[in-house]
């Protein structure tokens, strides 16, 4: 049982090792839990290294919208920013976290080369 679901999650290990997205956790007060993806490493972060961070006051222009999926909207958000002086552009999925039961997941899709074409 325990290989069936190791290689059912190795699809998704490979888009988030190879895609330009990041995939995170996010718990009923806005703070991440997990986050994960390609795009970390293209900002210079390692995996789970903003744990702790709160993602409400990071997107301030946002800050509705987010707080419309911590009560269980489905939303799409763009979003436009930078961190530490590189542009971040992303097109953000945000979902109620049904694996952990509270809070949130937010699947970001960097859009930033497109954006700066």
């Amino acid at each position: 049982m325990k290989s069936d679901e190791a290689d059912n999650q190795q699809p998704f290990k490979a888009i988030l090792e190879n895609a330009s997205l990041c995939a995170s956790r996010i718990d009923e007060n806005g703070f991440l839990t997990e986050s994960r993806g390609r795009t970390l490493e293209r900002l210079g972060l390692k995996k789970n290294e903003l744990v702790g961070f709160n993602f409400l006051d990071s997107v301030a222009p946002h800050h509705a919208e987010i707080k419309r999926a911590l009560a269980g909207e489905t939303l799409e958000v763009m979003h436009q920013g930078f961190y530490e002086g590189k542009s971040l552009n992303s097109r953000n999925y945000l979902f109620p976290d049904k694996v952990t039961g509270k809070g949130l997941v937010n699947f970001a899709v960097d859009i930033s080369e497109l954006a700066e074409a």
